[in-house]
């Protein structure tokens, strides 16, 4: 502390994407589809905002750093043995989970806790995940394909996995290209070569849609784009005010954190992108790249329909 509970880094909530179900907030009609690197961990706090949650979140956070505050290292083992048993084990005995599912789940618990200093929290505390959203507004979360890309290789993959890839020729300018390789590799045959990608390096890149759009599941949705928080809130906001929702509150502020792509440069200089690879992009990205082209328009028009009905 200080600490900013708002930002994207506060509060690390996979789950829901991660088993493919979608963040449910129980007092509010949406239904968050998250995409990674698309601002996932900045949604997750989102959800968290908008199911109320972020109160009891800072004040088990201050709680937490008081616990586990250095008092010498028997000391600090006992508090951690006491968190555990308090917070966690009771809840898994409440659920009914065998021993060594409760012990997996206390494990899963603490792994972050040496590396990041993050600790599990009990169910009351992590946001609710849903299957379907039936009867809510699906809000899908798109970002631009190239950035997305850019995101994932240049933070993770090629940092921890760039030593796999393959020796690369240069360039005119005398320069390796590791992304335009990588690029080139995840996307065409990413799926075969276990060698060079695990199943979360392509969760990583799979697209926000499969197919191109007319409804989910016969519930209407909304795009989110994190490149334009802004005029993405005031859409969200509209379609929850409108029949058959008329949930016309505003909405808490969605988080700027370290994954929201809004109004950033580049932080290096990229080379510029092959025809063949700028194509594959396009052609593997086909659907998103469409749903983005497509906001500008749909904004004109739910502007002029606002005050129908």
């Amino acid at each position: 502390m200080p600490y900013d509970p708002g930002d994207g880094g506060f509060l690390y909530a996979p789950a829901c994407e991660r088993t493919g179900q979608l963040y449910c907030p129980p007092g509010l009609p949406v239904a968050l589809q998250l995409t990674l690197k698309a601002g996932s961990r900045s949604a997750a706090v989102w959800a968290a905002m908008l199911e109320g949650l972020l109160p009891a979140l800072v004040n088990a956070r201050r709680t937490l750093a008081v616990t586990f505050a250095d008092s010498g290292a028997d000391a600090g083992h006992g508090r951690l043995a006491r968190y555990v048993q308090e917070w966690l084990e009771h809840e898994e005995m409440r659920l009914g989970c065998a021993p060594d599912l409760a012990l997996f789940s206390i494990t899963r618990a603490l792994h972050m806790l040496s590396d990041e200093g993050r600790v599990g929290l009990p169910l009351a505390l992590c946001p609710t995940c849903c299957r379907t959203g039936a009867g809510r507004l699906r809000v899908i979360f798109v970002r631009s394909p190239l950035a997305r890309l850019r995101s994932f290789f240049h933070g993770y993959w090629f940092p921890s996995k760039g030593h796999l890839l393959p020796p690369l020729r240069e360039n005119a300018r005398g320069e390796e290209d590791h992304f335009e390789t990588w690029v080139e590799l995840i996307l065409e045959v990413g799926s075969g070569n276990r060698t060079l990608f695990e199943a979360d390096d392509l969760d990583h890149v799979a697209p926000a849609f499969q197919t191109k759009l007319h409804s989910v599941d016969g519930n209407p949705y909304v795009i989110f784009a994190v490149e334009d928080v802004a005029a993405s809130m005031q859409r969200v906001e509209r379609a929850l005010c409108r029949r058959p929702f008329r949930h016309c509150t505003p909405l808490p502020k969605f988080p700027a954190g370290a994954g929201v792509a809004s109004n950033r440069g580049s932080r290096r200089p990229e080379l510029e992108l092959s025809p063949p690879v700028k194509t594959l992009i396009a052609s593997f990205y086909r659907h998103d790249l469409e749903a983005l082209a497509t906001l500008e328009a749909s904004d004109a028009a739910a502007e002029a329909g606002a005050d129908d009905g």
